[in-house]
């Protein structure tokens, strides 16, 4: 009796093992399967619509335009850096929780915010050209004005600072800034 409980509990441990290194094999499969399955969907990943147009108050556009219009900002070629800390800062309002902390994404994002930098810095560059030059020509505080309610989050208030009026003034004169 006591030689067959033995051979009995060797084979249940024997079955034990193998079902243990089977569950242990179907474990590796699903750990390699999703390690496939990340990085095929990071090959594929693209912003939502939500993500790049104004869904929310706050968007990528948006945040451009606020930086290129703030009064003590005068260095626009890389305005993109100060766009990605803020909107590093502003992820999840943004929902941008899944673009940082992953360098593919991130080198994204710095794709797109370089490309929304440049189209808003053309464009307030053509704007402030236009309010000197042309037919569309305008007084220094006109154009301040209207800049401050096409760039400035939020709109130039019920009395827009002269900090914007004397910014303006130096990017006139100064156009290389």
């Amino acid at each position: 009796l006591a030689t067959r409980l033995y051979m009995v509990g060797t084979m249940y441990s024997d079955a034990n093992d193998r079902r243990r290194a089977a569950a242990a094999h179907l474990v590796d499969d699903l750990k390699s399967l999703f390690d496939d399955l990340r990085i095929c969907l990071e090959d594929t990943f693209t912003f939502t619509t939500e993500q790049k147009v104004c869904g929310s108050l706050i968007c990528i556009f948006t945040v451009a335009q606020d930086i290129i219009y703030q009064g003590n900002h005068m260095s626009f070629t890389k305005m993109h850096i100060d766009m990605e800390s803020t909107l590093n800062n502003e992820q999840i309002p943004l929902k941008l929780t899944n673009v940082f902390g992953r360098p593919l994404q991130e080198r994204q994002l710095t794709s797109l915010t370089q490309k929304v930098a440049s189209s808003v810095r053309n464009t307030f560059c053509q704007d402030l050209c236009n309010s000197v030059l042309g037919p569309s020509t305008m007084s220094l505080a006109d154009f301040t004005y209207q800049s401050a309610c096409k760039y400035k989050h939020g709109g130039p208030g019920d009395k827009l600072d002269q900090l914007f009026i004397i910014h303006n003034a130096l990017l006139v004169s100064h156009p290389h800034l």
